[in-house]
């Protein structure tokens, strides 16, 4: 790898490297920069077994600065990307998309129904979480009705009602009822 090479490889290194760990709040990966590090450079994939030990160094360097430094350094060699990460940051400033015609009621009332056959999964934490969260946004109201009504298809476990109110909880929701 000529010097030229070199020094490309470190400054795009650099910019992917600073990038990630501010996108993130952590520190770079080597591992987490080389796919786009080398997807938007293909003239460096001939020189693919010598790029990592050019990045890693690079790599500790931004390691080393703060989030403050990390971010004038970022906008030193790449406004854009200091650009895209505050746009992301927006973007998660709104969690859910508005309820249609919310503001057409007194109160907004959310309900969750789960079945309380067994101990929960992540996936189970989707319903308590979006309702739960509308509830907040909308200083709302939340019942927890458990959908055991039909206990000759899923018979009820008695631990998993108890279980599934901590799960709630512990996702920081708390029913109204």
């Amino acid at each position: 790898m000529d010097d030229e090479i070199r020094e490309r490889v470190e400054r795009e290194a650099e910019v992917n490297a600073l990038f990630n760990a501010l996108k993130h709040d952590s520190d770079a990966q080597v591992g987490a920069i080389m796919g786009p590090l080398m997807g938007e450079n293909p003239e460096f994939r001939e020189h693919g077994d010598q790029i990592a030990g050019v990045v890693a160094p690079v790599v500790g360097r931004v390691n080393g600065f703060s989030n403050a430094e990390k971010r004038e350094r970022l906008e030193e060699l790449d406004p854009e990307a200091v650009a895209e990460l505050d746009a992301d940051d927006e973007e998660d400033d709104q969690v859910l998309p508005d309820l249609p015609n919310a503001e057409e009621y007194d109160e907004v009332r959310m309900r969750l129904a789960p079945n309380p056959n067994g101990p929960w999964h992540l996936g189970n934490a989707r319903m308590p979480a979006v309702i739960g969260t509308y509830k907040d946004l909308y200083d709302g109201w939340m019942l927890c009705r458990f959908d055991d009504t039909d206990p000759e298809t899923k018979r009820p476990d008695l631990d998993a009602y108890d279980a599934i109110l901590d799960a709630i909880d512990y996702l920081g929701f708390e029913p109204t009822r």
